[in-house]
């Protein structure tokens, strides 16, 4: 059996999708599984699936989820050399209930692993490594975690979160991967990610350092201009100070001249 849920909530029993239909028992399933190994108190559940306005019935329907989520499990476990049972894994607690799947049952556990990994791999200046796992890790997101469910409060939070953490991987294997002088895909990547964040200060920081590494001086400053153009029009605001350094480096070529711009050295 294997959750995924970096993109549609779907549950697969080798080739079969056994996803639970009702939205309700998506949501609910995929805060336990947001919370694998840790009990989600009977509270929380209420907020997610009613925020303020539970129904009189609401605990006795939450009841009934937890069954038809057992029925899913028992499927899913049903032809695995596997001594657990469903009420093994979704397990009922004092005051809530916890989920208990494997880590290798849930892609956001294994991206967990891999970004560990890669993050170690990194500070370690290992950085072909460090682009390989972070670049696996990133490869297991099929879209916006759990799109198509109505997410509840504690489900936002999961999912901004969630997003939050994909955008520093992203910079974490595009720094790897500029070290390594991947600059032709690194600058590819980042031509389509500048458009789609166009305020995105770290995006164009790295589109700055890639471009100037590859001898594109001039461009590099260019994307600086756009930058600070589209943050005046939009916000009122200049850029950071970190990229303030880092366009001034260049103008002066002089990539050691602050310590935030020492790795354009080439």
């Amino acid at each position: 059996m294997y959750l995924e849920i970096l993109g549609p909530l779907t549950v697969r029993d080798a080739s079969l999708v056994i996803t639970p239909t009702a939205a309700k028992p998506q949501q609910m399933l995929a805060l336990l599984a947001l919370n694998n190994e840790r009990m989600v108190p009977v509270t929380t559940l209420l907020d997610e699936l009613w925020e303020d306005e539970p129904p009189r019935s609401a605990r006795t329907t939450l009841h009934t989820y937890v069954l038809q989520i057992r029925r899913m499990l028992r499927a899913g476990t049903a032809h695995e050399t596997d001594p657990r049972d469903a009420k093994t894994i979704l397990v009922t607690c004092q005051g809530g209930y916890r989920l208990h799947l494997r880590d290798d049952e849930i892609d956001v556990n294994q991206f967990g692993s891999l970004t560990a990994r890669g993050s170690r791999c990194y500070d370690a200046g290992d950085f072909a490594a460090a682009a390989g796992l972070l670049g696996k890790a990133l490869e297991l997101w099929r879209g916006t975690p759990l799109a198509g469910l109505n997410p509840g409060p504690p489900l936002r939070v999961e999912i901004a979160r969630l997003e939050a953490q994909r955008m520093v991987i992203l910079d974490r294997r595009l720094r790897a991967e500029i070290e390594c002088g991947m600059y032709g895909q690194v600058l590819s990547e980042l031509s389509g990610l500048v458009v789609s964040h166009p305020m995105h200060e770290n995006l164009h920081e790295l589109l700055m350092i890639a471009l100037y590494r590859s001898g594109q001086r001039l461009r590099a400053l260019d994307a600086f201009r756009s930058l600070r153009r589209q943050l005046r029009d939009e916000v009122g605001l200049e850029p950071g100070g970190s990229i303030q350094r880092l366009h001034k480096a260049i103008l002066d070529e002089d990539p050691w001249g602050a310590d935030s711009t020492q790795r354009l050295a080439v």
